[in-house]
């Protein structure tokens, strides 16, 4: 379990860096090694900027 704080230079429907455009997040993560190689991360982030919109992810994780 943890907080995590992450962000973007920019965002999918435009290209370029534009500072209005930048996406920031806050949320907690929970972390969970299934076996010592696999491992799912899971978390709902709020958005903190007005390009960011309130998010939930979940990864998968291999180690090989």
């Amino acid at each position: 379990m943890g907080l995590e704080v992450f962000g973007a230079l920019g965002d999918t429907r435009a290209f370029g860096l534009s500072l209005p455009r930048q996406e920031h997040y806050l949320g907690p993560i929970l972390m969970y090694h299934v076996t010592s190689r696999l491992m799912v991360h899971a978390q709902l982030a709020l958005g903190l900027s007005a390009a960011s919109d309130h998010i939930a992810r979940v990864n998968i994780g291999y180690e090989f």
